[in-house]
């Protein structure tokens, strides 16, 4: 198994555990897939946790600080309305994973297959790099975003009143930014057949990017001009 490393006190549902206490329940959670388990209003901070199956777990309500995830599988987990500060998750399995309703702070994923998953009323600030986020979810959410080398594919980004963006080298195709205001910049970015109907794209830049085919009924800012001469 790997190493769980704690500093400070953890609270679940207001009962305090010790250190080993809570690494014995994830031992436990790890052999049993941890299916339909549920850790409620859970608040971990200075921790690193590898290397575990935590499937399906449920992290509602949970306030996580200077906080690392390595090499954890976290596919079908929710950590809906959490706060999460400091957060790390590297080379984790989080497809389906349910992030609605968080408050990000410094919040980065790393090397992270996080399809289908879901990031829906989100808030704050939160980076994604080498990362799979294929039909992943960011309806509404009011969040600065950092994607570095991801595919986006088919990803929907709609009804996002306040979207700040800097994307480089990553795959948007088929993705959708209906109804939403995104500024910031995009560069050398795919972003052929893309659904923009209704986006305000007036504080984006571009620069070096494909974007054939667009749906653009109702948008603002997508009378692209180029840093540079030509698209890749």
């Amino acid at each position: 198994m790997g190493n769980t490393k704690n500093t400070k006190t953890l609270v679940i549902n207001r009962n305090v555990l010790t250190p080993a206490e809570f690494r014995n329940k994830m031992d436990f959670a790890s052999v049993n897939n941890f299916d339909r388990d549920k850790f409620h209003s859970l608040e971990i901070s200075g921790m690193i946790l590898e290397n575990r199956n935590l499937s399906s777990g449920e992290f509602l309500y949970g306030k996580f600080s200077d906080l690392s995830f390595v090499g954890v599988t976290l596919e079908r987990s929710k950590f809906n309305f959490s706060e999460c500060s400091n957060v790390v998750f590297k080379n984790c399995m989080l497809e389906n994973a349910e992030f609605d309703f968080c408050k990000f702070d410094h919040v980065q994923f790393i090397n992270c297959i996080l399809n289908y998953s879901s990031f829906k009323f989100a808030t704050g600030n939160v980076t994604f790099e080498n990362c799979s986020m294929e039909r992943c979810e960011t309806h509404s959410a009011s969040l600065e975003t950092v994607f570095a080398t991801c595919n986006l594919n088919g990803a929907e980004f709609n009804y996002c009143s306040s979207l700040k963006m800097d994307a480089s080298s990553s795959i948007f195709a088929e993705a959708e930014f209906k109804n939403s205001t995104i500024t910031g910049k995009m560069e050398q970015c795919h972003l052929d057949n893309c659904n923009c109907q209704g986006l305000d794209a007036s504080g984006l830049q571009f620069s070096g990017c494909t974007m054939l085919d667009l749906s653009t009924e109702g948008a603002k800012g997508l009378d692209i001009r180029f840093d540079d001469e030509e698209a890749f």
